[in-house]
């Protein structure tokens, strides 16, 4: 049995998240696990089952939320990786995101180094500004 992110967060509450970070000004700091990326993450069992949900996700259920669409991630608006913090979160789209990252200045540098071209319009990028950025993903903060 796979358990989705919605009845992960019906098992779960804001206490037991708030048991697992630390407070850093309004900040909820994930002290746990975090993905490749670094953002946090939690191996749940239960029972027999043991998955692994984004907690971010997770704890945008629990605070009440819909659940998001396909196209669709959650942002902090503190800038934190770490943050679980349901007030910070905000929903974008997942072109959004990136054509924002491409707007930074040190991606750009990046790809003028890598000889890709960044003047399209925004929102519209190409397969090879794709494959890019997600190949510095792991070193960008969003």
């Amino acid at each position: 049995m796979k358990l989705t992110t919605e009845e992960v967060a019906a098992r779960l509450d804001m206490e037991w998240v708030a048991g697992k970070c630390e407070e850093d000004g309004d900040c909820m700091l994930w002290t746990l696990s975090v993905n490749s990326s670094g953002h946090p993450k939690y191996s749940f069992k239960f029972g027999e089952d043991r998955i692994t949900k984004q907690m971010r996700q997770v704890v945008w259920m629990i605070a009440g939320n819909r659940q998001l669409r396909s196209h669709e991630c959650l942002t902090m608006t503190c800038c934190d990786r770490r943050c679980l913090n349901p007030g910070h979160m905000k929903v974008t789209t997942r072109a959004m995101v990136l054509a924002k990252t491409i707007q930074r200045p040190d991606v750009k540098r990046r790809l003028f180094v890598a000889g890709v071209q960044t003047n399209r319009p925004a929102g519209k990028i190409t397969m090879e500004q794709a494959r890019y950025v997600r190949e510095c993903d792991k070193t960008l903060t969003v």
